[in-house]
């Protein structure tokens, strides 16, 4: 299986997983999306984290998915 730091930053297409670090992003890289695309999940790709993860790892969370878009790795693509 994979992990979430490595499928989400290079993307694997065969389990769902986009990738982070370029700069195609289907729901949009906005802070609000990617806080609801974590809470609320996305239908049949993403389970919901809400009452997984406080708001703490969320806000953490969210800033790290974030910072993936303007990583090395997606300047170097």
């Amino acid at each position: 299986m994979c992990g979430l730091s490595w499928c989400r930053r290079q993307g694997n297409l065969q389990l769902g997983s986009p990738n982070l670090t370029d700069k195609i992003w289907l729901y949009g890289s906005a802070e609000p999306v990617i806080i609801e695309t974590i809470v609320k999940g996305r239908n049949n790709q993403m389970p919901a984290h809400k009452d997984i993860l406080t708001e703490a790892k969320i806000h953490l969370l969210t800033g790290y998915v974030y910072s993936l878009s303007s990583s090395e790795a997606g300047k170097a693509k």
